[in-house]
């Protein structure tokens, strides 16, 4: 039997095709923002406890799995060690975290006004230059708002960030072939 995933969040991002790299739980906890946080301490230990009854043993995660919830700092830096040795790719696990804030806040509401205000709040957090400038109203474009908070714009919009995230998991998979292929 493989390595289950007893945490809800971990069977959610699983179930994306996404692969939890001890570099995606440092970000996950210590991360960039938005990411930072989603995780716990105690879900990494957790983690760790976890995967100890699964794979074979390996000091850094032993310590890690007994390790105290209130040392953020030391999970932090054993995370750092067990993803040095995994060889990420940073930009791989960027990726993973968009994509993942994306398919967790991209939700179709009713409301066409609200649903654009949420489009602009996840893409002002994600979004690079170009991006934000298709869902915020006036960040590097010139839709003036009676063009711009129509239902037509919204539904344009949110099927747009839909095919984003459809597209990150598509590079997302490519990529770790690639870094398979490579190790």
């Amino acid at each position: 039997m493989g390595f289950q995933y007893l945490l809800p969040k971990m069977e959610y991002i699983q179930s994306l095709g996404i692969e939890i790299t001890w570099e995606f739980l440092r970000l996950g906890l210590i991360g960039d923002t938005p990411f930072s946080q989603f995780f716990s301490p105690e879900e990494i230990i957790e983690y760790a406890q976890e995967k100890l009854a699964y794979e074979p043993v390996d000091d850094k995660v032993i310590q890690l799995a007994i390790q105290g919830k209130e040392d953020v700092l030391k999970i932090d830096a054993l995370l750092r060690e067990l993803a040095q040795g995994e060889g990420v790719f940073k930009d791989l696990e960027h990726r993973k975290w968009k994509a993942l804030y994306l398919s967790c806040r991209l939700k179709e509401r009713a409301d066409h006004i609200s649903g654009l205000c949420e489009l602009a709040e996840i893409w002002q957090q994600i979004g690079t230059p170009t991006e934000r400038s298709y869902y915020i109203q006036g960040v590097g474009n010139e839709h003036i708002p009676q063009n711009f908070y129509t239902v037509e714009n919204y539904k344009m919009l949110f099927l747009k960030s839909k095919e984003v995230l459809d597209t990150l998991l598509c590079e997302i998979k490519t990529l770790k072939k690639q870094k398979d292929n490579c190790i």
